[in-house]
Order: C-alpha cells, then structure tokens, then sequence
C-alpha cells in the first residue's frame, strides 16, 4: 500500500513539473468558427486557427478562474490551438466528456490602434448547468503570437470583451447582491481596472454586509427602509475592502416605478440615518466626477466604453 501512495505522489509531482501533455482531447471540434464580421489580413492569426501556428503563453494576465495557468503549461514552450485547448479542458473540473467542446473565435481592437488581435473563445460543456467559456486574446508581436489575456465566462457570472477591449463582468455575490466590474485592454492588451460596484437589492442584504465591517445599524425590516436599494461603488482592484473604499450610493422607487427624490434631502429619514450610521451617501453626478477622473488616470477614452 505505501508503494502505491509513492508511485502515486511521484507520477503528480512529474505531472507537476511536466505540465500539459500536449494530448489532443478528441471532443475538440476541428474548426474554429467565426463569431463577428470583423477580419484579419494577418496570416499568422489565420495559421493559429488552422492549428499551423503556435503561441507563447509566458506573459499571459489571468484572471476570474478556477485553475493557474503555470500549473498547466510550460511557460517557455509554445502551443498551437488545440494543444492549448486541450490543456485548458483538462484542467476544468467538471467538464462532460461526453460532448464536443466548441471553438469560436472574433476579432477586436484592443486600444483601438486599428491592429487587430484574435479572441478565442473555449465553450466547455459541463456536468453542471452549461458548462463556462474561457476567452483568449492573442496579439502578434513582432511576428510572434502571445496569449496577453485570459479570463472566464461560468454559469454564476457573465463576461464580455467587445470590438474595442471594453471588459464588462457581471455576477452574483448572493441571493440579492450583484457584483458588476469593468475595465478595458490597451493598445498592448493590458488590463485597466476602472470601477466596479456592489448592487444591494433590498436594504437587509446591504445591512448583512454593512454589519460585519461597523456593527452600526439600521432597521432594514421597517416600512421606510425594506424597498430602499444601495449601490457601493469601488474604483480599486484590491482584494480587501473597508467602508472608506466604497461610495455609497441609494435609492427608493414609489410604487409607479419612479424614482422618489426626496429621499436625498437633507431632512429625509434617509440622508439624516445614514449620516447618523457614520455612512456618507453621494449622489449620482458626484459619483460620476470620481468616475470621470478614473477613467483619465488610467487612459480610457470615451470611444472604448460600450454604451
């Protein structure tokens, strides 16, 4: 029995330190299929999808996913696209083997500097609901293609990358929070974080999370308070927040579905609590002065942003 447990830890350590097997998974289909109507002259893109070019994955940025590219490459070596597909299948959980995984792909322009760059899309069908899609953009440097950027798209959150490198992600924290973030690929397909923002669907959700970092409080289960909607916006990446991070801001819909502005008074029940809470609250043009000196600091342009 002991013999097993070391042949067994020395076959993943050389699995470790081997990386991917280069095995072609057979539930890859062959072609890769277009997506948009945006083209390429580039050849060596069109020789990446046809499985005659290679890519590097040294400088990859990763982010959203389950699994460590470094863990599953060799970050010296190059990979043609099914290798790479391949890799990335094997690494996924709980992937059914049992159907074909597609490869789609589109152009877009990162930085919009008119040189496009190739996203690849993985949709891997899962043994739970619909499986996840990990996207991919590839840029030709200098006659060399480089995966830059790679993130997932999984069934308990959204991800687009659209023609011009504008990255929106949407998802749920819990029953009634939504996550939203976004940001943008320059010109280099450098990843930009501009803002994101937490979605309180009901004044108790944001309570939950309110009390773990004050311990103030509100009555979120009173008539006033029970249909009013916070949104928490953040303009840092980081992993670990406090409440000086956030901008708060708030909400109440009357019962026709329009916005009651009385609630931002400065004698409303609402400005004076939160206040009192030790919560400041903005409006939604100052918060988007904040989001408005964001977007220069890190060199977003107008254009890039999807409407």
């Amino acid at each position: 029995m002991k013999i097993k447990w070391i042949i067994l830890e020395v076959a993943l350590i050389m699995g470790f330190f081997l990386g991917c097997s280069w095995k072609k998974n057979a539930n890859i289909k062959e072609t890769a299929v277009s997506t948009n109507e945006v083209s390429s002259d580039d050849a060596n893109y069109e020789n990446y999808l046809n499985g005659t070019e290679k890519v590097s994955v040294k400088d990859v940025y990763q982010e959203n996913t389950d699994f460590v590219l470094r863990e599953i490459f060799e970050i010296d070596e190059y990979y043609d696209i099914y290798e790479f597909s391949s890799c990335i299948i094997d690494a996924m959980d709980l992937r059914d083997d049992t159907k074909k995984t597609k490869l789609t792909y589109e152009y877009v322009d990162c930085g919009c500097d008119g040189e496009k760059e190739l996203m690849v899309i993985i949709d891997v069908p899962g043994a739970w609901a619909e499986g996840c899609q990990i996207l991919y953009i590839v840029k030709n440097i200098e006659g060399k293609l480089c995966v830059l950027y790679l993130t997932e798209r999984a069934n308990n959150s959204y991800t687009v990358v659209t023609e011009k490198g504008y990255v929106w992600k949407s998802g749920k924290k819990s029953a009634n929070v939504v996550n939203y973030t976004c940001g943008y690929l320059d010109d280099n397909v450098n990843y930009h974080f501009y803002y994101g923002f937490n979605y309180y669907l009901n004044m108790d959700s944001f309570i939950n999370e309110y009390f773990e970092m004050t311990g103030n409080e509100i009555d979120a289960y009173s008539a006033d308070w029970q249909d009013v909607q916070v949104v928490a916006y953040y303009l840092s990446d980081k992993r670990e927040f406090n409440q000086d991070d956030f901008l708060y801001s708030y909400s109440l819909y009357d019962k026709n579905g329009n916005l009651d502005f009385s609630v931002y008074d400065d004698d409303s029940i609402y400005k004076k609590t939160f206040k009192e809470c030790g919560i400041k609250t903005y409006t939604e043009e100052e918060i988007e002065v904040y989001l408005n000196t964001k977007k220069q600091i890190i060199g977003l342009d107008e254009d890039i942003i999807e409407k």
